[in-house]
């Protein structure tokens, strides 16, 4: 995993701690082979993210 994948996951995690709460942890739904989550959502965000468009 990244530096930018784990900046961006504590970042998710602590704006949105609801859906740690439902869903577990964000970096089960991280795929490392294809740099990417399985909800489209998130993998949308985290692409933002990775350009600097997400604070």
């Amino acid at each position: 995993m990244s530096k930018t994948t784990f900046k961006f996951i504590q970042w998710y995690e602590s704006k949105y701690p609801e859906f740690v709460n439902r869903y577990g942890a964000l970096k089960r739904l991280y795929d490392s082979d294809l740099d990417s989550f399985f909800i489209e959502e998130i993998d949308e965000l985290y692409k933002e993210f990775k350009q600097g468009g997400v604070v």
